[in-house]
């Protein structure tokens, strides 16, 4: 429409000059109102896309196999055009394919929540723009075995309010049962507590004084004891203050109200975030990322936190090379129907090296009929396999230029299948070793596929096998003897024999030593022991890990993160691994 206006302006002033000042105060008006139509009234630079179309969903579940009587959230993510990817569950509509084994609810405040009604398994899908993505849930007739709360009892301030759990013990594992518990205070006038859909468990202190809060599942209840201060929110403040964080990490901050009683308390889920410069760094505000993080060039920003009428900044200098460019790996990969993949990708540092950010990108898939990626946590850059064809994985990072690798899923089936490694020398117990699943194409070519199998011991009392998450695949020793590994997919199987023995630990090693990071980066350490029978195996996984300094830099024990540390503020931590009564130290200073 501006164009051909401007087109037929432009004829006229040449035809008849004595118009131009005449036409050209219209085309000022014309472009004026065409600018401020373009733009639109909202002042909220973060509304919902309405122009870049949705490409495809992706839905993340907290567990797929609950007991009957029980429910759980469900996620839907959208991918738009692999520009961006944002949560679109109040907007997908909501299905299942038996809704007498589970429903799933289309009404706020509850959208996407599945809710399971009787024995089985169903699935449960979400459409939005065309896009459509299912999901199998199972439904089991498991038992509650117990209830427990946390936390265990609670002391806040007048005023202010916290989320308190509820997590149920069945024979298949633990649920969070919060928003299926019936929860009540008896003394409201001292602390109520949320029993609506909106707030379930939501305990808000209202005057001073002692009460009890009771929350019940069927025939089974617990008891938290209250106690309600009188105080008033006197300021606020964030951690970390004023830090200095390497480029290209994510980092949580946390906000601590402190009251007129001298009581503090982590508000961190309370508060608005907001940076004040989004290209340097952004900071999470929904309800699963507040206050994390994400440094994207080096610069100054300010990160902000407002609560009761308060607002507390940290000036935020991001540290380090800003990126280039980025690159996906693998390069080309081709693989099966029904199996998954890790892309992983790195950033160019403009300085020299590159960085893992694999969990930083946004990821994409151009064509998730035959391939999906995942972008949810824990979970990003997974790939998984859909039906036969090519498909583009894309990934961006702020303002870097996309990249993408082609990726090509077959209906070629395996014709053979091993485990690696297939070592000959015995484990001790408890300590572990990582097996890997492999499968063999008919032109001999091998795809990883340690997470799409399925893995057994035959005898669990002398070796267990761990079978799902990341560590799948991980063998642990638990008494001396002899088992068989083994693994199947499809009609194809494979095994290994392992033993276990009672061997003696001699030494520890821990590398690497003496390091230095950056606050926010974070590093990888090895533990070594070397046994009486003079081989030397990798006890990382099985060790404890901890640091002297903990608000200097930390170090995780999680099940497939142990030994990983990462610097949290400047100064010197001593990083210490113990296994089987021995220890090994090493410091580590943060920059």
């Amino acid at each position: 429409m501006l164009f051909f206006l401007s087109h037929e302006i432009n004829l006229k002033f040449l035809k008849n000059p004595e118009e131009s000042m005449h036409l050209g105060r219209i085309l000022i008006i014309s472009v004026t109102l065409f600018i401020f139509w373009g733009c639109g009234e909202s002042e909220d630079p973060s509304r919902p896309n309405t122009f870049t179309p949705l490409s495809s969903i992706e839905i993340t579940a907290p567990l797929t196999s609950l007991a009957q009587g029980t429910s759980t959230p469900l996620t839907a993510i959208g991918n738009f055009s692999g520009l961006f990817s944002r949560t679109i569950t109040e907007e997908v509509l909501w299905s299942s394919s038996d809704p007498q084994v589970a429903a799933v609810s289309n009404q706020a405040p509850t959208r996407g929540r599945v809710s399971g009604l009787a024995p089985g398994t169903t699935q449960i899908h979400a459409e939005f723009e065309g896009i459509r993505q299912s999901l199998d849930i199972t439904i089991t007739d498991d038992l509650i075995l117990a209830l427990t709360t946390a936390p265990p009892q609670a002391e806040l301030p007048q005023g202010i309010s916290m989320q308190l759990a509820a997590t149920g013990s069945f024979a298949g594992g633990d649920q969070d049962l919060t928003f299926d518990a019936d929860w009540s205070s008896v003394h409201p006038d001292i602390a109520r507590v949320g029993n609506e859909p909106s707030n379930k468990g939501r305990l808000t202190g209202v005057a001073p004084g002692e009460t009890q809060i009771f929350a019940r599942f069927g025939a089974t209840e617990t008891v938290i004891p209250v106690t309600v201060a009188e105080a008033q929110l006197e300021s606020l403040s964030l951690s970390p203050g004023n830090p200095a964080l390497a480029n290209l990490v994510a980092f949580a901050f946390q906000a601590k109200g402190t009251f007129s009683s001298g009581a503090e308390r982590n508000l961190t889920a309370e508060v608005d975030w907001s940076s004040s410069n989004s290209t340097v760094a952004r900071v999470g505000n929904s309800a699963d990322d507040k206050g994390l993080v994400t440094t994207l060039n080096p610069g100054n920003t300010a990160i902000r936190g407002t609560f009761g009428g308060h607002t507390a900044t940290s000036t935020l200098n991001v540290v380090g090379s800003p990126a280039s460019g980025l690159s996906l790996t693998p390069a080309a990969p081709r693989i099966a129907l029904n199996t998954s993949l890790q892309v992983e990708a790195q950033a160019f540092l403009s300085a020299g090296g590159s960085q893992a950010v694999t969990d930083l990108v946004t990821w994409s898939s151009t064509n998730p009929n035959v391939a999906t990626i995942s972008n949810a946590s824990g979970q990003r850059g997974r790939v998984t396999a859909q039906n036969p064809g090519e498909t583009r994985i894309r990934a961006v990072l702020g303002d870097l230029d996309q990249v993408e690798i082609l990726l090509q899923v077959t209906s070629a089936p395996f014709v053979a299948l091993e485990i690696t490694p297939d070592e000959p020398f015995p484990l001790p117990p408890d300590s572990s070793r990582m097996l890997r699943a492999r499968g063999f194409f008919a032109d001999l070519s091998v795809q990883d596929i340690s997470r799409d199998v399925t893995w057994n011991s035959t005898a669990p009392s002398i070796a267990s096998v761990q079978n799902t998450g990341p560590e799948r695949g991980r063998v642990r020793g638990l008494a001396p003897g002899s088992t068989l590994i083994q693994i199947t997919f499809a009609n194809l199987s494979s095994e290994i024999g392992l033993s276990v023995a009672d061997l003696a630990l001699e030494s520890l090693a821990l590398s690497p030593v003496e390091r230095r990071v950056t606050a926010g980066q974070s590093l990888d350490f090895t533990l070594t022991g070397r046994f009486n029978d003079g081989r030397n195996r990798e006890l990382t996984r099985d060790a404890n890990w901890t640091s002297s300094e903990s608000e200097t830099a930390v170090i995780s024990n999680e099940p497939g993160h142990q030994g990983t540390a990462r610097g949290l503020s400047p100064g010197t931590a001593i990083i210490k691994a113990e296994f089987d009564n021995l220890e090994v130290e090493t410091t580590l200073t943060v920059d």
